[in-house]
């Protein structure tokens, strides 16, 4: 005796839901989620029209993923990236001036 591959079988659906309750919910589903993305998007900046326009290019599976991480959407980068690229520029010139009025910064080996 034994028992079929997880592969094989094929989910139940809960009981009371019929194929018709099931459509229903997943329509419901798929334009909450095309409300959500497009409150995002128009929160963003971008206009209603241009939101409009994404969703229509989007999957069904693309909307409900952008649905479930559009907290996480935003218009900029990383605020500290330009604070640590102006801090690694003014150390290069700090050590630059300071190795061209004959300071040693970096260790070099003696000359013989």
């Amino acid at each position: 005796m034994t028992l079929p591959r997880l592969a094989e079988t094929a989910p139940i659906a809960p009981p009371g839901v019929t194929d018709e309750a099931s459509g229903e919910l997943g329509a419901a589903r798929e334009e909450v989620e095309a409300r959500v993305v497009r409150e995002r998007l128009t929160a963003l900046g971008a206009s209603p029209a241009d939101a409009d326009a994404l969703l229509a290019r989007l999957s069904p599976e693309e909307r409900a993923e952008l649905a479930a991480r559009a907290p996480e959407l935003a218009a900029g980068g990383n605020p500290a990236a330009p604070v640590l690229a102006v801090a690694i520029i003014v150390g290069l010139l700090v050590i630059l001036v300071l190795e061209l009025i004959g300071r040693r910064v970096v260790s070099r080996p003696p000359t013989p």
